[in-house]
């Protein structure tokens, strides 16, 4: 009989004994869930819920422009946008939205130098780098590039200010010689971005822009809204007529009668109606074989003027001279370089 009464007692020892623990469990997960509760109403955190996705808002839009459901800006890896031109530095204010009508900076970052970041890819003699890619998409859809070439005076930055529609008198493309911006043999830059945000339907739209070399080096993204875009496609006219006189034929550094009617023949011989030759080199530069030393050629840069279907334009041409016997050898054509427009009474 008192064997019965203990198994009673222990078994409703153990029925409390779980009760308590259940009650507890409640109480716990009670209590987490007010602290989240209170989090999310005090900091404006966006905690996702059932019912609602999380990081979505609504905007309208025209046709193409539509952003039913956009995400969050995050791709700032190492390029931020402004409304104002950016310092040396980069100090500035930043913004992510914009409005039509705005004029836009940009400031790109790279995780190391120009240099460095095409180590082994780049010939050490060379004079620029090439096929540095700037892409331009529109929401999520790819829509035009162009290239950045930093010549050598720059292949140790791993900053540089970016216009992307500068207002015309803060504008520094195409005013710095470290920096060529082309695309097709033409001044490109923000000439590019005025025109792809001259092209947008009525609405809000995502930009992306992408600094592309075998890699993606930096990228951001800013959103822009407006009812007409046709702001834009008026300065990309603009920004063409400034990069124009901004590429103005260079003083001549050298100034030889004779040489430069023999390089003026020449251009002549190869199709062109010379208007203007110049001489951009103050002197010869002399080649010489790697393992021998001894002399190859001399060879001088130049800018040649033309007209070209009623329009004109200056290329740099390259000419050399053979070393041969202790002397050096008649004038000979040896390169040419990318075309450029520029007004006639720039010449």
């Amino acid at each position: 009989m008192k064997s019965v009464r203990f198994l009673v007692v222990l078994l409703s020892a153990l029925i409390v004994l779980f009760g308590i623990g259940c009650l507890k469990e409640v109480n716990v997960q009670r209590t987490l869930d007010q602290i989240a509760t209170a989090t999310n109403t005090s900091t404006g955190s966006s905690q996702p819920s059932a019912s609602q996705p999380t990081g979505t808002t609504t905007a309208s839009g025209g046709a193409g422009g539509m952003l039913a459901k956009v995400a969050p800006i995050v791709n700032s890896r190492g390029m931020v946008f402004s409304k104002s031109p950016f310092t040396s530095s980069g100090a500035g204010d930043t913004a992510t939205s914009f409005q039509v009508g705005d004029y836009i900076y940009s400031f790109i970052t790279l995780r190391d130098t120009f240099a460095n970041l095409t180590k082994g890819r780049v010939s050490k003699n060379a004079s620029k780098i090439t096929n540095i890619e700037i892409k331009t998409w529109v929401d999520d859809q790819y829509k035009k590039s162009f290239y950045l070439m930093p010549t050598k005076p720059a292949f140790n930055d791993a900053q540089v200010a970016l216009d992307i529609v500068p207002e015309l008198d803060k504008m520094t493309a195409f005013k710095n010689p470290n920096y060529i911006l082309e695309a097709y043999g033409k001044p490109a830059g923000p000439i590019t971005f005025a025109e792809v945000l001259g092209e947008l339907s009525p609405g809000k739209h995502r930009v992306k822009i992408e600094v592309y070399w075998y890699e993606v080096w930096a990228e951001g993204e800013f959103d822009i809204t407006g009812s007409d875009y046709g702001f834009y496609a008026q300065q990309a006219e603009a920004l063409a007529d400034a990069a124009t006189v901004a590429n103005a034929m260079e003083p001549p550094k050298m100034r030889n009668k004779s040489l430069e009617n023999q390089m003026k023949k020449i251009a002549q011989s190869r199709g062109y109606n010379v208007m203007k030759v110049v001489i951009i080199d103050p002197d010869w530069w002399v080649e010489r074989h790697k393992i021998s030393g001894r002399i190859l050629w001399r060879h001088i840069a130049t800018q040649v003027a033309y007209k070209k279907g009623g329009e004109c334009f200056f290329r740099k041409i390259r000419y050399r001279q053979m070393y041969s016997g202790g002397g050096y050898g008649g004038l000979q054509f040896m390169s040419e370089f990318d075309e450029t427009k520029l007004p006639c009474d720039k010449i």
